[in-house]
């Protein structure tokens, strides 16, 4: 049974056996049991059980009476009581198919199948955290995809890594902006543009290695002393 706790209610009737009088007696059974679920989503079905009866029947014997100074015997019946077994139906309390007992005693939500990056929301429904995907979340958004269920597109450009949690861009070097829309600034170099480059003012800075292009072509690396903005 599902919910081990769930309260049990004996609701049908128990026919015993028929006497020789042809009378047929029924008796109301209650069962329960001690604790009882409580709150939404509690469901009952009829489970089949056996309790024991008290039933009457007649029995018969032999008694001595004396009439006039003679003992006689005389057959007789009277009422005696034994128990059998009956088969009966419970209605019994269980939480409904996609919910599982607390220890609280109500039911909530149960997925089958763990949800590895996301919430239980609807009986053997996952809802994913941002940057997966899949009926159990267990699948990460591909490079291009971001969100809840890798619902959005990425917008990162020039070679920018999209963040598949909130689809923000990590640009590769010598790329700026929201998307890594822009080039850095000719006195900048690096990702996201954060470095100084430490170029003459006759000279050109590489964005992506800070390296400097000369006027007659030499190409001269950056010293030691270049800087990076925080």
């Amino acid at each position: 049974m599902t919910s081990g706790l769930g309260a049990i209610v004996l609701v049908l009737y128990i026919q015993t056996m028929k006497l020789p009088c042809e009378i047929g007696l029924f008796f109301f059974a209650l069962i329960h049991r001690t604790v009882a679920l409580v709150g939404e989503h509690v469901c009952t079905k009829l489970e089949p059980a056996s309790i024991g009866v008290n039933v009457s029947y007649m029995y018969p014997y032999r008694h001595e009476r004396e009439i006039n100074g003679t003992i006689a015997w005389r057959n007789s019946v009277k009422v005696a009581y034994r128990t059998e077994v009956r088969r009966v139906y419970i209605q019994v309390e269980e939480c409904c198919n996609g919910y599982e007992a607390t220890k609280q005693n109500t039911c909530k939500l149960h997925c089958r199948i763990p949800c590895f990056h996301g919430e239980c929301k609807q009986p053997d429904t996952c809802n994913c955290d941002p940057g997966w995907t899949g009926s159990y979340c267990g699948i990460p958004c591909p490079w291009d995809r971001w969100g809840p269920e890798c619902r959005n597109h990425c917008t990162c450009l020039n070679r920018g890594v999209c963040d598949p949690v909130d689809g923000s861009c990590r640009c590769d070097t010598g790329w700026m902006g929201t998307s890594c829309q822009l080039p850095c600034p000719p006195d900048r170099w690096g990702y996201g543009c954060k470095n100084h480059c430490n170029c003459a003012t006759t000279h050109t800075c590489d964005p992506s290695n800070g390296n400097c292009t000369c006027a007659a072509d030499w190409t001269v690396r950056p010293t030691q002393h270049s800087s990076t903005l925080l």
